[in-house]
């Protein structure tokens, strides 16, 4: 009787071990990506601690952040200033006290050299301050008022609702269908109210170089994490990122798979 209670034991602690085993090595050796839109800051819907239970569900063998290099030691930790700076890293660094995970960054190199160029945000001040004063003064015709409507209207969506939504949703469909109308008037139906009002035609090189520079830093992305998967095949790696990536690097990740990846939502892991 001990005898077959000891083999019971054992090999209860053996599908133990295997079934904790099977959530780093992947079935058929398929590498699967989880792409996670968040909104960098807690609020009382998605939070750090939001964040945390997700990372403890899916138990990643890998996180890549949104941040260049020089968010991380040679060794790729989180600097110490950054540990708790932002809600991604607040989670990742309680995460990291109960798994052991490889973290990764994955920006365009000097991203916060670009957006926090003086030049640059003075004149991002200077941009919105005068359509926001042409449009309530008057000086907008017809068209250009429907594109500055339609454009405001997408910017208290993303202020007042998506930024305050729950992670499941801003991830959702419907979330997702938000997140690209929000994008599209964003960036091109600014560059359309620019193209057809005479008045802002001075802020045509600073629209084009802010467009580009959104389009390079996607790309760059989407080059960098493509680049991890294939170094790292057959892992469970999760991306963190700002909802406003989410889809195109979905997009631009789906355009690159092969049968080894599989792309999944973080509520069916």
């Amino acid at each position: 009787m001990p005898e077959k209670i000891i083999f019971v034991i054992i090999l209860f602690l053996f599908l133990i071990a295997a079934v904790d085993s099977s959530q780093s090595i992947q079935s058929g050796n398929k590498t699967e990506v989880y792409i996670i839109g968040t909104v960098h800051e807690n609020t009382d819907a998605f939070n750090s601690d939001t964040l945390l239970n997700i990372l403890i569900e899916i138990k990643p063998d890998m996180i890549l952040v949104e941040c260049d290099s020089s968010y991380m030691t040679r060794d790729f930790q989180l600097k110490e200033d950054v540990k708790y700076a932002f809600l991604e890293t607040y989670a990742i660094t309680e995460y990291l006290k109960v798994r052991s995970t490889v973290l990764r960054p994955y920006d365009i190199s000097d991203r916060d050299g670009f957006l926090d160029n003086i030049i640059r945000k003075q004149t991002e001040s200077d941009f919105f301050y005068d359509i926001v004063s042409m449009y309530g003064t008057g000086k907008f015709n017809t068209e250009s008022a429907n594109i500055y409507e339609r454009y405001y209207s997408m910017i208290k969506l993303f202020a007042e609702d998506m930024t305050f939504s729950t992670a499941s949703y801003i991830n959702s469909p419907a979330g997702s269908s938000n997140i690209d109308t929000i994008n599209y008037y964003t960036y091109e139906g600014l560059r359309q109210l620019i193209d057809i009002t005479p008045e802002l035609e001075k802020y045509k090189p600073y629209w084009k170089r802010e467009c580009s520079y959104w389009e390079n830093r996607n790309k760059s992305m989407i080059k960098n994490i493509l680049g991890v998967i294939e170094y790292y095949e057959g892992k469970r790696i999760v991306v963190l990122c700002g909802f406003a990536h989410k889809n195109i690097l979905i997009n631009g990740i789906s355009k690159s798979m092969n049968n080894k990846i599989v792309l999944k939502d973080f509520w069916n892991n």
